[in-house]
């Protein structure tokens, strides 16, 4: 299976020169038919955690320079627009790495996190810092919605 020109990961290989594009597309297509979109979007994740650097930090920078301008408002042409960045559903699998191998660096991972959300949601995304630590968590989305 051929990924879309909108599934491509412009957005990464824009923000780090050193993204093994070619390696990243081999596993992603591989089994990617498997049935059903969580199984896709973990499909996805696991070529990113098999291609991204593999310390959290430098992986976070690029995943949060890969997104495209957020959204002024109720205007969503700029989401829409792959050449602008990552956004809409291709960023699911991105808040699916944060998840994965974000939760021993919280500070961090929820201000990938908050960058993510101004393109998709990531909802599910959250759901291993609040099991980590809640407080924490909890704060800082309270500082989000002020």
């Amino acid at each position: 299976m051929k990924l879309g020109r909108w599934q491509t990961p412009v957005g990464i290989c824009s923000a780090w020169a050193a993204f093994e594009r070619e390696r990243f597309e081999a596993l992603a297509t591989a089994g990617f038919d498997a049935p059903g979109l969580k199984a896709r979007v973990l499909h996805l994740c696991a070529a990113l955690e098999a291609t991204l650097s593999a310390s959290f930090e430098p992986a976070a920078a690029v995943i949060e320079a890969s997104l495209g301008t957020p959204a002024d408002g109720d205007d969503q042409a700029g989401v829409r627009d792959p050449a602008a960045g990552h956004a809409g559903w291709v960023v699911w699998p991105l808040g699916e790495y944060v998840a994965r191998r974000g939760p021993s660096y919280p500070a961090w991972a929820l201000q990938t996190l908050h960058a993510l959300t101004q393109h998709f949601s990531a909802e599910l995304a959250i759901v291993p810092f609040f099991d980590r630590d809640p407080e924490l968590t909890l704060a800082t989305l309270q500082r989000w919605s002020c």
